[in-house]
Parts: structure tokens; sequence; C-alpha cells
């Protein structure tokens, strides 16, 4: 399925090209670990209907407006998932390695073409924010390497939403790996939060994984980690991009959110807004980090 999708896509922009009409502006959002019972416009047509707890006005009205596509089947791990996403090709042809970091299997292939090297072909601008977590154990598996003019994310599965910190570093790294060492009360804004337990569990450290690449060249984010909750830095770009783009040249925008993976972190106005749960700080976490993609998709 996805590979008719990709391919009818670029089928409809060459005959685009070949007619002399605009090219369409595409802006794809993805988000990460989004339960089906996460959206209330699903929610309203089951048994329970919809839940206080569950706040999505934004993406209510896109599906009310759009298409839902309610059996378009995924991988059951991320990257992999991600990977036919950007290739168009089924896992097993791809990658159907969850994790792996460096080794040279993981990712998508260096000799497989993936849309935005595609798109390019086709006079598009090509931009990318967000998780990665399709492989960068060579500069050509990299988002720069794949074809997007920029980008600003993680490479790996996760890192934290405070400081950009991941439980994955170099090799023989002398830092210490413990989470009880790391600080999650953002020294910058001091306005969001993450629970211990989720923080613990993903042994969070020191080694920043937020990478950035454009016209002058590609490598670590640094100073722009630890600036602010790390969904805001991301939409904060995604709305720039769009904001100074020129109308003239087709667009291909690929925002793939933090939101919803762990660690559960979020402002304190959106865990306010849920101060009502009081039975399970997990689900007031969820709820709070859910309004929240919802109020990003309404930005963009």
């Amino acid at each position: 399925m996805a590979a008719l999708v990709v391919v009818i896509a670029v089928l409809q922009l060459c005959a685009h090209v070949a007619s002399s009409k605009p090219a369409p502006h595409i802006v794809y959002i993805l988000t990460d670990n989004l339960g089906y019972g996460g959206v209330n416009f699903l929610r309203r047509d089951t048994a329970n209907g919809t839940s206080p707890e569950v706040v999505t006005p934004n993406l209510d009205a896109l599906a009310d407006s759009g298409v839902i596509l309610a059996s378009f089947y995924t991988y059951k791990f991320c990257a992999p998932s991600r990977a036919s996403l950007l290739s168009g090709r089924h896992p097993v042809h791809v990658n159907v390695h969850n994790n792996g970091l460096l080794s040279p299997g993981f990712g998508v292939p260096e000799q497989m073409t993936i849309i935005p090297a595609k798109l390019k072909e086709l006079g598009y601008a090509t931009h990318a924010v967000g998780k990665w977590h399709c492989g960068f154990s060579t500069p050509s598996r990299t988002p720069k390497g794949k074809g997007f003019d920029s980008y600003l994310g993680y490479l790996f599965a996760y890192n934290d939403y405070l400081h950009g910190f991941s439980e994955s570093g170099c090799e023989n790294s002398t830092i210490n790996p413990a989470p009880g060492v790391v600080n999650f009360t953002n020294p910058s804004e001091n306005d969001a939060r993450c629970t211990s337990r989720s923080v613990n569990a993903r042994h969070l450290a020191h080694y920043t994984d937020l990478w950035e690449s454009g016209e002058a060249g590609e490598g670590p984010a640094t100073g722009i980690n630890g600036t602010g909750f790390e969904e805001g830095l991301f939409v904060s770009r995604v709305v720039g991009i769009i904001e100074s783009h020129p109308a003239d040249t087709p667009l291909f925008l690929y925002y793939a959110m933090h939101l919803m993976h762990s660690p559960l972190c979020a402002p304190l106005a959106y865990l306010e807004k849920f101060a009502f749960i009081t039975d399970n700080e997990d689900r007031r976490y969820v709820a709070a980090m859910t309004s929240l993609l919802d109020d990003v998709v309404g930005d963009v």
C-alpha cells in the first residue's frame, strides 16, 4: 500500500510538471505512539465515546474535512515504519531493525532513494524537522545525505524534551550515564516537567542528541538544546520554514514530532489543564501531551 501511494503521488507530481501547472506544497506531519483512542474523532464512534481527557479539536477538524484511513496498517516497530514511509517500500525490503545505531545495516540502505531526493528532481525544496531514526552510520544515511535541504531534530529513537539528552552516546565515553544525575527541571524555561519513572525507564543521561543541517553543513545543534521545550523548538522551526518559503517554489516539509513518545514530559500549563486527573500521573501527562500535540498541529 505504501509503495502504491508513493508511486501515485510521484506520477501526479510529474503530471503537474508536464502540464506546467504549479506543483502542490506538501506538509507531512507524523506523530509518534499516538494510540487509537488518543483522538476524539476516533473515540466518538466507539462504545465509550469521547472523554474530557482527550482534547483534540484541531485534529478532529482535519479529520472531518479530509480522509480518514482507518485501515492503513503499519509495522510493529518505529524505525522500520519510518523507513517504509519515506521509501515507499515494505519494511522487509528496507529495514526491519528498530535499533542498531551505528551498525551498517540499520536504517535506509545507502543506495535506496527516498521521497525528498525524488521530489528535488521535480524542483522541490525539502526540509525535515523532528525525529529521524532512519540510520546515521554514514553521512549518506543522515537526513541531509538522504535528500533534505535542512534538518533539525534527533537522530536516534528518542531524547528528552527538556535538554535533548539521550541514553546513547559514543563508545568508550567516560560520561556517567546514570539517569539520577540529570535534572529534569528545565533550567531555561522552568515551565515543564517529566515523570521520574519514564525518565528512569529510558536511562537518559548527558549524551545530547540534537542535530542540525543546512547550507553550511551538518553537525550538533550547538546552543539550541536546553533553550526550550523541544516540541516548541520544532514547531517554531516548522512555522518559520513555511512563513519564509517562496510561494513559487514547491515545498516538501516532513515534520516528525517527538510527541507522543516517552519520556512523559509536558509544559506546566498543559498539566494544569488536566489537574482533575488525580488517580494516575501517567494518564495526566498523556492527556497534557495530547492536548499539546493538537495545538502544535493547529499552529502549523
